[in-house]
């Protein structure tokens, strides 16, 4: 994972702390980190050099085009971190309208209507308060993917994590 970590985002910040858990020593950590690095550095340096012919004319376009090409660039860097932005506003929206209170869930059970509770408390938390909603299917979230059949696709679904 060190010399891949490199490449994939995410898992950069990951693998060194976990060499260190897993009791890696350092001489084949460092190896393997500077592998890694190597390899993706000599990607960079490989691909400016395979392409430099092409990336010198795609810098005469634009010196060419002057204040023109850096309005443009300007512009589609602030159209990405703005479409961004909206997206992720989007989907923050989206979760604060998923979530209810209890009071909403007990007014949804005293209707009749049709949803199912899932309990997915972690065995510790279920044993210090042994106590579920009425009606809820407990399914500990450790074990989830073994009681999938469990839960109905077809109606809505409330978790219940605390």
């Amino acid at each position: 994972s060190l010399v891949i970590a490199k490449f994939v985002p995410g898992l950069n910040i990951l693998a060194p702390p976990m060499s260190g858990l897993t009791g890696m020593r350092a001489a084949t950590f460092l190896t393997l980190d500077t592998v890694g690095t190597l390899l993706w550095a000599g990607l960079f340096v490989g691909t400016g050099a395979f392409f430099h012919t092409e990336l010198e004319m795609i810098a005469m376009r634009f010196a060419e085009l002057g204040y023109i090409a850096g309005i443009i660039a300007g512009a589609a860097v602030v159209i990405y971190f703005g479409w961004k932005i909206v997206n992720r506003q989007i989907f923050l929206q989206s979760l604060r309208t998923r979530r209810m209170t209890p009071a909403e869930v007990h007014e949804r059970i005293k209707n009749g209507d049709d949803f199912h509770i899932i309990d997915l408390r972690h065995n510790y938390d279920y044993e210090r308060l042994p106590h579920l909603v009425p009606g809820s299917l407990r399914v500990p979230m450790e074990s989830i993917d073994l009681h999938a059949h469990r839960i109905p696709p077809d109606s809505d679904i409330v978790l219940c994590c605390n």
